[in-house]
Formats: C-alpha cells, structure tokens, sequence
C-alpha cells in the first residue's frame, strides 16, 4: 500500500488519503481515498477505494462528510454509508500568478464549521459557502504570509500553521470579510527561523505546535484596563530574555520555568497591592520547600506582617505549618499547597515543592515549624523583640540622577541577623515595586532607568528578624527622571524577503517608562 498523505478517523472508520505520485510514463498512481473499517483494530477491513478527480492532498471527515482538499479546488463525498460514498459536490478554485497566468489552488487542509467551510491553500485562507454541496460558493479570501498547511476553527477565530513562516489566527466572526486577529509569528527558513510550524491543535485554551524551532513564543494575554495592551505573541527571536542585555525583553520558557520553581513564592496579594489590599490581620507569611521523597525541607522567608491577605489553603495536606508557644504546645495548623518543578527530571528533586502562603499569626507563638506527615523537617525561633529601620535617604525633596544610593539604619536587641526588603514606589505609596529581597547590607544602588520616573517618588524598607519585622517610609516624596518611550519595529524580522503582491505586516510597539504599551493612537 502506498504510504498515508493524510488520515481522518470518525468513529470506528479510517479515511486515508495515499500519496499521489505520476510514472514516467504519465500514469497516475496512489492518491486515493481508501476508506478502512477498524471494528477490528488488529485487522483494519477496506471497505472501498475512490479516485477524486484532483490531485488530493488532505482529508476532513466531519457530519457524514468527507471533503477533499485537492489542487485546483475541493471535492465533497456523502459518507453516511462508508462502503459506497457518493459525490456531493466539488468546487474549482484558481489564482492568477504574476505572470498573468490562471493557476489551480493547492487545498492542503479544511476545516468545517456551521456549513462554512475554512481552506487552508498555499495562497492563504479560502472560505466556501458548503451549506448546498450541489452549488458551492466562495465567500472570501484572506492571503497570508506563506503557505497555510493546517487549520483549525475554533469559535469566531481559525488559526492558520504557514510552516517556515509560523502561526496566523484570523478572526471570522463574519466569514465573507475574514479579518487577522493575531499578527503571524514571524520566521524565516532553517537555521534562522525560530518557528517552522507545520502543525498544531488546540485543547481548551491551550495551543500546542508542532514544527521545528530555534526559538520560543509566549503569549502576551493582555490588559483590557490598559489601553492598547491587548493580546500579543512575543516572539523569541525577536525578544532578548529579561535580565539579560539588549531589548525589546520577554521571558524566555527555561528562565519562567527556573524561577517558577525556584524563587520565594508570595501569596496571591503582592506587595504591588498590599496597601490597598490588607485584611488588618496579623498574618504569617512564610515561603518554604519540601521533599516527602527524603523528608526534607527548609523555611525560607517567615515574616510578620498586617498588610497582607491570608491565603486560601486546602483542606488537607501532609505538609503542615505548626504554630507552637513556649511550652512546645500547638497554637495552630495549616495544611499547605506547594509548587512541582516546572520540568520533571527523573531525579529525587521531582518530590519537592515550592511553598508561599500567608496564615493567621498567633500571638503566643515561639516556634514556627514545617512539618511532613507529622515529621517536623525544619524550625525557626520567634525572638523576643522586632527590629527597627529608619530610611535614610532619599526621604523626602530629593532630585535623583542616573544612580541613587538608598541608605537606612536597623538595629536589633535580640542581635539576631538581619534582611531586607527594599521597595520603590512611583505614586506616593499607593502601589510598590520591590528593588530587593533579603538584602543583607544597609544600602542599595538604584539605577533609575530601571524604575518609572515619578515626582512622588518613596522609598519603604521591611527589616526582618527571622520572624519579627518592622518597615520605614521616606517622610515625603522625591523625584525620579522621566524616560522617552521605547519603541521596536518586530515586523518585518531583518534579511526578511517577500514576493510581489504578498501581505508585509508592519508592526512596532511603543512602551512608557512605567513598562506599559503605548496606545496604537499615539503612533504615527
């Protein structure tokens, strides 16, 4: 049998599609519809075979149709009974080249949705009117960068795989006027393209791509409070991985992935928010790992504070949060949620989870342990008195430069060690940013161009004990310089090359100094 070209499955039936292929002699081969029972999956049945008129290169079984996807158009087969399919109907679909020339279309994939067929062709999308399979009709044509080899309907949006030039998603709320949605991810060929998509499928709302990259996308899902920050693809090899040099940045999957399981995870209030957002409840914040493979874990962060929201917790767990007094008796337990690693290795470090949560503090307490089925892996003492902080400077009437170094005093009458959390905040402490966490020394450098520019400019360092913490605002505020906005051109990529007549899709984007997209409006 030849080799398979493409295959459908529709319940216990096979539909596969063989390549087509030409002697040299000029007699055809292959290229057939064979259509296979598989009530038997260890011993496939062919039912029958037909020769659509074209040259096919997809099939789509969907509401006892087959439809065929062929050069120079599409072909429609009732298939209610499979063993005798029956030609419904056929379209002829063409394009004039550059050269004047009349050209059939290669259909290399459909989809159908509420009788509207979706056509993916080397020239773009096609959409067919498939409601009378006896009298088809073209409703539209969108051209897309490079050929479209996959598609898939979903809703209003269908989404386009163009191979060496990446994803598509248009919108088709109405199909006669389709409409991109989401700009192409845009590539180029091996070994420079950073996404050679030749496949995908899509699973709730998530989008899994098959192909051969160099790179990585995300998916910017937006803001609809801010204006013009809607939905963007971030293209890796267009994006340099934040903390590192050049721009415009965008997290790169292995960095998300290393400080999604490794860093101190807060509760779901930040501190971004936790002015605003407080209870007025003295809670416990703690982050923490545990390993139930090796019964092991460590308390990281454990921190005193009212300005902050008690985490929601489940209803059992084996890794607990104790509370003692100074007799060793149990204050309080809290059942905790952790993190998995992000990227299971196959090693021990695959039973370890990250720990963030903010729970009731009690008052009494002189303990705080974490425990693993009731064996108690790691302890921190609660001393007897907090510590104090008092910013120095900038606090208050200053005018920053470039750098500016933060400085404060602390001090301890227990003597135990002390860390620091230091804070930025661009409108007078309604909202914060942090500089640094765990910070061991008194001062800070801040470089400016880091930070949005503000003329209510404060600064709030948090010292911790080990449990006990106590924070100071600048007395008043001060000012930091404001910044031009950045602006990138991510389309088209350099050493791009198009045909005559193909779309170019230009595109830039603008952001503030406070991080924030620039509106499309403000372009010009």
């Amino acid at each position: 049998m030849p080799y398979s070209y493409d295959v459908a499955i529709d319940g216990d039936m096979l539909y596969f599609l063989d390549y087509p292929y030409t002697l040299w002699g000029g007699d055809r081969l292959g290229g057939k519809l064979r259509i296979f029972s598989l009530s038997n999956p260890a011993s496939p049945t062919l039912l029958t075979e037909v020769a659509p008129e074209g040259w096919p290169n997809s099939v789509t079984v969907t509401d006892n149709r087959a439809y065929i996807g062929e050069n120079g158009g599409m072909s429609i087969y009732d298939i209610t009974d499979p063993a005798h399919p029956q030609v419904l109907g056929s379209i002829a679909l063409t394009y004039i080249d550059l050269a004047g020339k009349t050209k059939p279309v290669a259909i290399l994939d459909v989809d159908v949705a509420q009788d509207v067929a979706y056509l993916a062709t080397h020239i773009g999308l096609i959409v067919v009117d498939v409601e009378d399979p006896a009298n088809l009709s073209e409703l539209s044509r969108l051209g897309t960068v490079g050929h479209s080899v996959k598609i898939q309907v979903e809703g209003t949006r269908v989404f386009l795989a163009s191979r060496l030039n990446g994803l598509q998603i248009v919108d088709v709320t109405s199909p006669a006027s389709p409409l991109v949605a989401l700009p192409y991810l845009p590539s180029g060929s091996p070994p420079h393209n950073p996404l050679w998509v030749d496949g995908f499928t899509i699973i709730g709302k998530r989008l899994y791509v098959a192909g051969w990259s160099a790179s990585t996308y995300g998916f910017d899902v937006g803001d609809p409070n801010i204006s013009g920050h809607e939905i963007q693809v971030r293209n890796g090899y267009n994006y340099r991985d934040f903390m590192s040099y050049c721009g415009p940045q965008w997290v790169s999957a292995f960095t998300y992935a290393r400080l999604r399981q490794e860093i101190d995870l807060f509760p779901a209030s930040s501190l971004a928010s936790q002015a605003s957002s407080s209870s007025g409840q003295e809670l416990l914040l703690v982050t923490a790992s545990a390993n139930s493979r090796q019964m092991s874990g460590e308390l990281r962060v454990v921190s005193r504070s009212n300005e902050w929201t008690a985490t929601t917790l489940p209803a059992e767990s084996p890794v607990q949060l104790w509370l003692l007094d100074a007799g060793r008796q149990l204050l309080a337990s809290y059942p905790l949620a952790g993190e998995p690693p992000s990227e299971p290795t196959g090693s021990e470090e695959d039973y370890e989870l990250t720990i963030g949560a903010a729970v009731p503090y009690h008052v009494n307490t002189a303990l705080v342990q974490l425990v693993i089925s009731d064996t108690v892996v790691a302890t921190r003492t609660v001393s007897a008195n907090a510590p104090s902080v008092t910013v120095i400077a900038p606090n208050g009437g200053e005018s920053l430069g470039a750098e500016s170094t933060i400085t404060w005093t602390a001090t301890d009458a227990d003597g135990d060690d002390l860390t620091y959390m230091v804070l930025y905040s661009a409108d007078n402490g309604l909202t914060w940013q942090t500089l640094a966490a765990n910070w061991q020394s008194t001062s800070l450098t801040m470089d400016t161009g880091t930070v949005p520019g503000s003329s209510q400019g404060r600064i709030r360092v948090i010292a911790n004990d080990g449990v006990n913490t106590a924070s100071d605002t600048s007395d008043a505020q001060f000012t930091v310089p404001e910044k031009p906005p950045v602006v990138h051109i991510t389309s088209p990529v350099n050493d791009s090359s198009y045909d005559s007549g193909q779309t170019i899709l230009l595109m830039a984007e603008a952001r503030d100094d406070d991080g924030f997209p620039i509106a499309e409006t403000a372009f010009v």
